[in-house]
C-alpha cells in the first residue's frame, strides 16, 4: 500500500511589497513512501507515456499521483483517466497554495477566509485582492528498511507563492526554469522578439524568463487567455526589466544564480500597461514576480 503524508510548508519568505500588499513564498514537502514490491504493479497500469519509467528510482514525473494511479488501476481495477490524474493535481497544488495563505494571514493577524468563486480572488470580509502560484513538483528518493522490509521513500518538492493587496487586483507567478527559446518565439510579440534576439544569449534566457512572469502575472490580474495574454506586446517594459535584473545579479547568468542574487526584492514603479500604472516587484531568491 502506498501512503501519502502530511505536507509541509518549509522555507517561508514573508515579503513586503507596499503598505496594503505582501507576498509569500515557499517550498511545499509531501513524503511519500511505497513498498518497492508494489512498483512492477503499478508500471503494468501506466499509460503507455509514463510506462518507460523502470523503477522507483526514475524521474516519474508525476509521482505524486502515484496513490490515485494505485488505487485507480491495482486495488480497483478501474480504467485510468489522464484527466482524472491531472484534476488530482489540480486539487493538491490548490490546496498546497491555500495552505500558504492562510499561513501569511496569521502571520498579519488578518481573520478572514478566501472567496474564489470569481476572479480575481478576494478575503471575504476585509477585501483583499489574492493571487496564487505554483511551480512544478520534482522528487527527491532514497531507500531505507522498515521492519526489515525494502521501501523507497520519496519526498515530493514544489515551490508555492501568494500575494494579496488591498489597492487592486494583484498578480503573481514564480518560475524555477528558463522558458525555452522557440517557446519564447512561438508566443511573444514579435516587438519583443526584436529586443530579445539583441542581447548575449545568457541574459535574453533569463530577461526572457522574468518576461513571462510579467506576462503570466496579467494575465491573472485580467483572467485572460492564455495565448492571448502571452501575445500582448510588452516591449516597451523590457529595459526597465533588464535594467533590475542587472541590479540583482541576474542579467547575465542562469536561473540557478537566483540562489546568490545580491538583492532579494526589487521594485519597479510605475509600469504603464495600457491605461494603468503598476508597481512590479522581482523577488530574485524566490524566483517570483509580482505585478500590484
Amino acid at each position: 500500500m502506498l501512503t501519502l503524508e502530511a505536507i509541509t510548508l518549509d522555507n517561508i519568505r514573508y515579503e513586503p511589497l507596499a503598505a496594503t500588499s505582501w507576498c509569500a513564498t515557499a517550498t511545499i514537502s509531501t513524503a511519500l513512501m511505497a513498498p518497492v514490491i508494489l512498483w512492477p504493479q503499478l508500471r503494468s497500469h501506466l499509460p503507455s507515456q509514463l510506462a518507460p519509467y523502470p523503477d522507483p528510482c526514475s524521474d516519474y514525473p508525476n509521482t505524486r499521483d502515484i496513490p490515485l494511479l494505485y488505487w485507480n488501476k491495482v486495488s480497483q481495477q478501474q480504467p485510468l483517466s489522464i484527466l482524472a490524474v491531472a484534476h488530482h493535481k489540480r486539487q493538491q497544488q490548490s490546496k498546497d497554495v491555500r495552505l500558504l495563505l492562510k499561513d501569511l494571514l496569521k502571520k498579519l493577524n488578518i481573520t478572514d477566509h478566501l472567496d474564489d468563486s470569481a476572479f480575481p480572488y478576494r478575503l471575504s470580509n476585509s477585501g483583499y485582492y489574492v493571487c496564487f502560484s505554483h511551480s512544478d513538483d520534482h522528487t527527491q528518493r532514497f531507500s531505507k528498511q522498515v521492519n526489515s522490509s525494502p521501501r523507497f521513500e520519496y519526498k515530493l518538492q514544489s515551490k508555492v507563492a501568494v500575494a494579496i493587496s488591498l489597492r487592486c487586483a494583484i498578480g503573481i507567478d514564480i518560475e524555477t526554469q528558463l522558458v525555452a527559446w522557440p517557446t519564447v518565439q512561438r508566443y511573444y510579440h514579435a516587438n519583443e522578439l526584436l529586443i530579445l534576439a539583441t542581447l548575449p544569449q545568457s541574459q535574453r534566457d533569463i530577461t526572457a524568463k522574468y518576461l513571462w512572469q510579467l506576462k503570466e502575472s496579467m494575465i491573472k490580474i485580467h483572467n485572460a487567455k492564455l495565448a492571448q495574454g502571452l501575445g500582448i506586446d510588452y516591449s516597451a517594459i523590457i529595459p526597465v526589466l533588464k535594467s533590475k535584473l542587472s541590479a540583482t545579479g541576474l542579467a547575465s547568468h542562469p536561473v540557478k544564480s537566483t540562489l546568490t542574487a545580491t538583492h532579494s526584492t526589487s521594485i519597479i514603479n510605475e509600469i504603464e500597461v495600457g491605461k494603468t500604472s503598476y508597481q512590479l516587484a522581482i523577488l530574485a531568491e524566490q524566483q517570483t514576480l509580482v505585478v500590484f
